[in-house]
């Protein structure tokens, strides 16, 4: 800025209000108020951190600054119990600092102050199951009516139905673009034969038992109008060893004049579907391994609809027709004709035709909401999940586009791939699932290398967290058959005397035991500290 003479002022310093620049300093910091803690509130925790702005503090954890917290990551370890630290002499208050340190889980005693006490969800009497219940909870009526209109509104093609990531995995299909598997020798992958439209075939098979297992012994397939395209009765060339009549339709009669073989139906398969044409069939998989088949584009009708159970369930084909097109099919296992492949290629057309007109949520209705969703909507940041499959996890279809699953061949990937995906996602939840109950010196130090690397591998002010597993409770099986064949009989006006068959208080009491036992587990709960931070505490350490 000149001055009256002409000379040049340098220009002010802006100052930074005191107030300002303390908030701009500040470092997220965690204070655990309350244990135990249940596995929800580390679900509503990660929550919290990942939305800083107009939530609540939880009175069990306190989390100051959670604005500057870089990433989220959980890792989950079913196999950690919380006996491999309470047989270490801890106190009542579970605290790691005063405790005997040991080599093999050496990353907890550095890393944590606290190890907490965390009950896994479940009722008195039973033990349900953990992944569901931390990546997310039943969705409100509300929330879920306002959803489903929106999905209505939306147009969707064939294309919005193709197998994608995660579901290639979760539905067991290992040859799929991306998987990173060459087919066996001797399997054949559908070539671009450079057709002017993409055709869509409907594809059913009917199998019988040989020597060296299933074999074809039919095929039919259907074109997007209905109408056969292709149906042969095959001749397996293994000795058949059951002609599985009441699935199949198959008999030694009808086989006996088979002149068709494999190769044939794979010769005439190469020539009718291209690589860019769509393939619709129900477990396709089956028909898929049974032909020797490699195919990108596929539409599964056990994966574009639910099981009235949810995941991991999956419905039949006949449940489906009854309770979608109110069409009975497969009446031929009733009088042991078997069933028609050509009546089951048509039904899956017409599920997946029903579905179009529909929109993605028909046949799928969420009842569970993830909290990949949740942070999706409020804030934009992704969520990936680190683990070999999707399934246990139960995320609905409808909201698998808000959370990126990395799969992962064993542990060591695992901890390998959360760098990486690190650029990708804000918050990350990573399943050890290799680390195994009563684990040996070995295993916990390799366990405690994995997590270190993960640890390294994450930001500075991320919030890390470590979940463990439970003890197994084979006596709760045991004794909530006992109850519910008990509770039948009951209904059924018989009568119980047989000491083992009575359900009383003492087995009751027996049941609610083992449950409250089972349901014992635990966590760790971090902040990352800077590295300056670290240092100075290894300082006081020494």
């Amino acid at each position: 800025m000149p001055t009256q003479n002409g000379s040049e002022q340098p220009a002010k310093k802006r100052k930074v209000h005191k107030r300002k620049l303390k908030k701009m300093l500040a470092k997220p910091t965690i204070n655990i108020n309350k244990v135990p803690i249940s596995l929800t509130l580390i679900r509503k925790l990660v929550l919290q951190v990942a939305q800083p702005h107009g939530k609540k503090q939880q009175e069990h954890f306190e989390v100051l600054n959670a604005d500057k917290v870089a990433n989220i990551v959980v890792c989950v370890v079913p196999g950690l119990l919380e006996e491999e630290f309470r047989e270490r002499g801890l106190d009542t208050l579970m605290t790691l600092e005063n405790a005997e340190k040991q080599r093999e889980l050496l990353f907890f005693d550095e890393k944590f102050s606290s190890l907490i006490p965390m009950t896994n969800p479940g009722s008195s009497t039973e033990v349900a199951p953990v992944l569901p219940a931390l990546f997310g909870d039943r969705i409100l009526k509300s929330v879920k009516e306002k959803l489903l209109e929106e999905l209505r509104l939306k147009q969707i093609g064939i294309e919005d139905l193709l197998v994608k990531d995660p579901d290639w995995v979760d539905h067991n299909y290992k040859y799929f673009p991306g998987s990173g598997e060459t087919a066996p020798e001797g399997w054949f992958q559908t070539k671009d034969l450079h057709k002017d439209k993409v055709d869509v075939f409907s594809l059913d098979c009917e199998f019988c038992q040989t020597e060296s297992g299933n074999q074809l012994a039919r095929i039919s397939v259907v074109n997007y109008d209905g109408k056969v395209v292709y149906d042969e009765v095959v001749k397996p060339k293994d000795e058949i060893t059951n002609y599985a009549t009441r699935y199949s339709g198959m008999t030694k009669e009808v086989l006996d004049k088979a002149t068709t073989t494999e190769d044939d139906v794979r010769d005439k398969l190469k020539l009718l579907i291209s690589a860019s044409d769509i393939v619709v069939g129900h477990s396709l998989l089956s028909d898929f391994n049974v032909l020797k088949m490699v195919h990108g584009k596929v539409v599964d009708t056990c994966v574009i609809y639910d099981h009235h159970r949810k995941k991991p369930y999956k419905a039949s084909l006949k449940w489906l027709c009854e309770t979608y097109l109110n069409r009975q099919i497969q009446q031929g296992e009733e009088n042991g004709q078997g069933h028609s492949s050509i009546e089951d290629a048509v039904a899956c057309l017409d599920l997946v035709k029903l579905k179009l007109s529909n929109g993605m949520h028909f046949g799928q209705e969420p009842d569970f909401l993830p909290i990949s969703a949740v942070i999706r909507s409020s804030t934009g940041h992704k969520t990936s999940i680190l683990d070999t499959l999707m399934t246990e996890w139960r995320v609905p279809g409808c909201f698998l586009d808000t959370v990126t699953h990395v799969a992962a061949r064993n542990d060591d990937e695992v901890a390998a791939k959360v760098k990486a995906t690190l650029g990708e996602s804000k918050i990350i939840f990573a399943k050890f699932s290799q680390f195994p109950k009563g684990a040996s010196s070995e295993q916990k130090q390799r366990l405690s290398e994995q997590l270190d690397d993960v640890w390294t591998s994450v930001p500075e002010y991320s919030l890390f967290i470590v979940l463990g597993g439970s003890a197994d409770k084979p006596e709760i099986q045991k004794l909530s058959c006992v109850k519910r064949q008990f509770n039948k009989k009951q209904k059924q006006g018989e009568k119980v005397t047989s000491p083992d068959e009575v359900w009383d208080f003492d087995k009751e009491s027996q049941l609610k035991r083992a449950v409250a036992e089972a349901r014992r587990s635990l966590a760790f709960v971090a902040i990352k500290p800077s590295q300056e931070e670290s240092d100075e505490q290894k300082g006081h350490e020494s």
